[in-house]
């Protein structure tokens, strides 16, 4: 079974990315951003 990965604070998604390859490609990735541009960037970067 994978890892799961809870992240509060996406930012611009690079510490999501580095988790993500950190991890091992996890089972399942959560992450969430309150500040809409922040949010909308790391949208653009998915």
């Amino acid at each position: 079974m994978g890892q799961r990965v809870l992240e509060v604070g996406t930012g611009t998604e690079y510490n999501a990315a580095l988790l993500a390859w950190l991890t091992g490609e996890p089972q399942r990735m959560v992450t969430m951003e309150v500040v809409p541009d922040l949010a909308a960037q790391a949208r653009q970067a998915l």
